[in-house]
């Protein structure tokens, strides 16, 4: 396909208000791919990480109680490579926190 029928047809697109957003990228990304569905993103299998704001509204304390935890060695803190701060709270160890306090 030609850009310019590319861009003609996601014109198009943009003009018809009976169309999602999220439709209208699918059908795009489709005519992209010569009419192949383009790959499912892979599943994020690596560990999560949370916010010290979201740990302390799960364990119902202060952010200054999240940092204390970290600083014992209770919660884990997860430090990027070639960072000095920490870019937050590994969940399983919140997990586990709070399943021990149950």
């Amino acid at each position: 396909m030609q850009s310019t029928t590319f861009e003609l047809i996601k014109t198009a697109l943009k003009c018809d208000a009976t169309l999602a957003p999220a439709d209208r990228t699918k059908l795009l990304a489709t005519l992209r791919s010569n009419g192949k569905t383009p790959p499912a993103p892979p599943a994020n299998t690596g560990p999560t990480v949370m916010r010290r704001i979201e740990a302390a509204r799960r364990l119902g304390r202060t952010l200054r109680s999240v940092d204390q935890l970290a600083a014992e060695g209770v919660l884990k803190k997860v430090v990027l490579p070639g960072r000095q701060r920490s870019a937050g709270i590994l969940e399983s160890s919140l997990v586990a926190v709070i399943s021990a306090a149950a």
